[in-house]
């Protein structure tokens, strides 16, 4: 039996380190369903902030990457972050908001049109600043494990709030993360969700996430979104009030002349509001200021308009 050279067995040695290497890596371009987990995400993270803010929030997945902690942690110190501990992993998370996006949000929530410039300067926040972006941080960790059921059941602890994260925030020197941006846009203003996840944890789901997803219906285009909500909250239509005629006939209608006086079957009390031929709302005729006035009582459901026309036909 020939026996390997000492060479010969380095080399085998060698290659399959290097192969347990790549096995312990992933590559995003597979992983389609963490991109749709990030989408569902960034679309739930909107419906939340409607409780904190009135201006329409919109966002999108700006890039998922994977990197070295140094780097990431680093990257990512300006701005008010929260380390959430998952027991399902047993690992630490980071989610955070960057220091335009708190602002724009106290913009937001204060009354704030935009018609100020971004704030910018580099100050340290203040309590209600790092309390807000806190609340922003801990809706996103419900946004995210809502999402992430489609691969497993996770929860996220909120273990402390950081204003400037360093290399050891998580616990380790050195560790290989993936960094997961989302693009919010209020007031015309962006800022960044950032979320940082260690790699390894998810290796043991990496065949789920390697599944073919279905196509999300999501914007792409944040800026546009916007101006299209605005321009249908804006748009104005034309009502028609209408007190209901009386039906006469053929001939009586010839008989009309210039002056005569027709009464009506309507009331002040019964006017109808219609748009297009549809109607609408119930109302009645007042008086301000020597000027006629309509005020609208209630909305007519399809059963009301339903009653009012076959009591008018009759």
């Amino acid at each position: 039996m020939a026996s390997q050279s000492p060479d010969a067995a380095t080399g085998a040695g060698v290659e399959i380190i290097d192969k347990l290497k790549e096995l312990s890596k992933l590559s995003l371009d597979r992983l389609p369903v963490l991109t749709s987990i990030f989408e569902g995400m960034a679309l739930s993270c909107c419906d939340e902030f409607r409780e904190y803010c009135s201006p329409a929030v919109t966002a999108f997945v700006n890039q998922i990457v994977s990197g070295d902690s140094w780097d990431l942690l680093e990257a990512c110190s300006d701005g008010v972050s929260v380390i959430f501990y998952c027991r399902e992993w047993d690992a630490r998370i980071v989610i955070g908001v960057e220091r335009r996006l708190v602002f724009s949000i106290v913009d937001a929530m204060y009354g704030g049109d935009g018609s100020e410039l971004p704030y910018e300067d580099k100050r340290s926040f203040t309590a209600l600043e790092t309390k807000i972006g806190r609340v922003i941080c801990e809706f996103g960790a419900r946004s995210f494990t809502e999402s992430f059921r489609t691969v497993g059941e996770i929860t996220l602890a909120p273990e402390r709030t950081e204003t400037a994260l360093d290399f050891a925030s998580l616990g380790q020197h050195n560790m290989m993360l993936i960094h997961a941006q989302i693009l919010f846009q209020v007031l015309d203003v962006g800022g960044v969700m950032f979320v940082l996840i260690p790699q390894n944890v998810l290796l043991p789901v990496r065949q789920k996430l390697e599944r073919q997803r279905a196509p999300m219906l999501s914007s792409v285009d944040p800026r546009w979104t916007s101006l299209l909500s605005q321009r249908v909250s804006r748009a104005e239509v034309t009502m028609d009030a209408v007190i209901l005629g009386k039906e006469i006939e053929l001939g009586q209608m010839f008989k009309l002349e210039v002056g005569k006086t027709l009464e009506l079957e309507g009331t002040e009390r019964n006017i109808f509001f219609e748009y297009e031929g549809d109607r609408l709302f119930r109302g009645c005729l007042g008086r301000e200021r020597g000027t006629y006035t309509v005020t609208i009582d209630e909305a007519l459901s399809d059963i009301d308009v339903e009653e009012t026309e076959s009591r008018h036909r009759s």
